[in-house]
């Protein structure tokens, strides 16, 4: 005995497979290991006001700028960092030429999440900003 269900029901779990499907391919998302490892670089030289390490991996042009994205993201998180985080990678973007790349961090003081994003042409850094 065939039983057919009700459209709506089939369409619901279409929509959920499809949900399941995007919330693993998100999971398991991983950050190309050059970035990942800038980025853990430029954090640790923010937290303790290195800025020649900040900027080691930095386009030429975008030096100056990043001194600036340095000293706010030391002075609005440098405590926290010290106190331990993780950065989970979220993906990457393309922006107006650049290659963005978003991550989640997660501060072991149980306080906000920050969102951090990465922007690199030519596989130099262009900015970093954590909102």
């Amino acid at each position: 005995m065939n039983i057919e269900r009700p459209a709506f029901i089939r369409v619901a779990c279409i929509a959920v497979a499809v949900v399941l499907a995007a919330i693993v391919q998100a999971a398991s998302a991983q950050a190309p290991s050059p970035f990942e490892d800038t980025m853990k670089r430029m954090l640790s030289a923010a937290q303790s006001n290195a800025l020649d390490d900040f900027v080691a991996q930095a386009d030429p042009a975008a030096k100056l700028n990043l001194s600036r994205q340095m000293e706010e993201i030391s002075q609005e998180l440098g405590a926290r960092l010290k106190q331990g985080y993780a950065a989970t990678y979220w993906g990457s973007l393309n922006q107006e030429g650049y290659e963005v790349h978003v991550w989640k961090l997660k501060f072991r003081d149980g306080r906000d999440d920050y969102l951090l994003t990465m922007a690199v042409k030519d596989r130099k850094v262009a900015g970093m900003w954590v909102h």
